[in-house]
């Protein structure tokens, strides 16, 4: 068995090896519901150093351009939370 973590994943290898596909599952990242519920109790605090590390195809789909995006807003407030 061939386990993927998407159907993107699935496809992409399907069109460059000859796979059984009965012999494939695609099996989704998942994490935890206490993880979610209890969350907030794990978020860091901005010390004014970010690091980021993402692994993954660079497609829009995968909302890298939203996340560099994010993190511009959050870094400007945090700017001026310190500034007022």
């Amino acid at each position: 068995l061939i386990v993927y973590v998407s159907e993107a994943g699935r496809e992409s290898f399907k069109s460059a090896f000859r796979v059984d596909q009965k012999k494939t599952k695609v099996i989704y990242n998942g994490i935890s519901e206490e993880l979610i519920t209890n969350g907030i109790t794990y978020m860091p605090t901005y010390d004014g150093k970010l690091n980021v590390l993402y692994i993954g195809r660079l497609v829009k789909g995968k909302g890298v351009s939203e996340l560099i995006s994010a993190i511009k807003e959050y870094k400007n407030a945090f700017l001026f939370e310190c500034i007022a």
